[in-house]
């Protein structure tokens, strides 16, 4: 947080944050207060933080004077939070099989690192009727009810993230495919660009056989594959498998 004054004052170093903000069980555990100049107070935010713009916060004066301390000491006073004007979009990571039987049950999971819980919007923009159920869902997991969905048949699910300060992700787009031959279900994760060489970008894959299998007792094997007409080094491009 920011409080902004609107002349020189006295403020000067580090004080503790709830002789000067209140309700400081808002500000989280272990917050930090410190006059970045002496016309602002810059408050970092310990875990656990549930202040939110809009919030109202009670500044306490007693002490603080103007900068020539020829004043007398300032009184407490209200001021609400205003939003920033910039909030950092999420980076948005997606898991879940791009293909399922007609007897499976299709999940997609949606991750972003983020301080404070994150509300996500789910769409289908293959599907309008879809798209409608889907507008409702707001947790960062999605499942597709497999034998409600017509077989043979892709649909592109969408979804983007929103942090508690209204920073928007770019939108990412899942196709999932029911079949009739149940494929084993397989979900890739890896690390949101932008990719920099010379770092590694690990890649991890998961597989279990289709609910709709009839013999599930042979192992499943994975093959790794770079695209043709991508510009690599094949050498270096090693894919390590474990």
């Amino acid at each position: 947080l920011t409080l902004t004054f609107d002349q020189a004052t006295s403020g000067t170093g580090s004080v503790a944050c709830a002789d000067s903000v209140q309700p400081a069980a808002t500000l989280g555990s272990s917050p930090s207060c410190t006059w970045s100049s002496t016309t602002t107070l810059t408050v970092l935010l310990g875990s656990g933080a549930t202040v939110l713009p809009g919030d109202t916060v009670t500044w306490i004066g007693p002490g603080l004077k103007s900068a020539n301390r020829a004043s007398a000491s300032a009184g407490d006073s209200e001021t609400p939070l205003m939003r920033s004007a910039y909030a950092e979009p999420p980076t948005l990571m997606v898991v879940g099989s791009n293909e399922i039987g007609k007897c499976d049950y299709g999940k997609i999971q949606a991750f972003a690192a983020s301080p404070r819980p994150l509300t996500y919007r789910w769409g289908c923009r293959s599907h309008p009727a879809l798209n409608s159920n889907f507008s409702t869902e707001a947790s960062d997991t999605l499942t597709m009810d497999g034998p409600a969905l017509q077989s043979q048949t892709t649909y592109e699910i969408t979804v983007v993230a929103e942090s508690f300060l209204g920073g928007v992700s770019d939108e990412y787009i899942h196709s999932i495919t029911v079949l009739d031959a149940p494929p084993p279900l397989l979900s890739i994760q890896m690390p949101p660009a932008p990719y920099v060489r010379p770092s590694d970008i690990w890649i991890n894959a998961g597989a279990k056989y289709s609910a709709c299998a009839s013999d599930q007792s042979a192992a499943i094997a994975f093959g790794w594959t770079v695209s043709k007409g991508l510009a690599f080094d094949l050498p270096k491009a090693l894919l390590r498998t474990t």
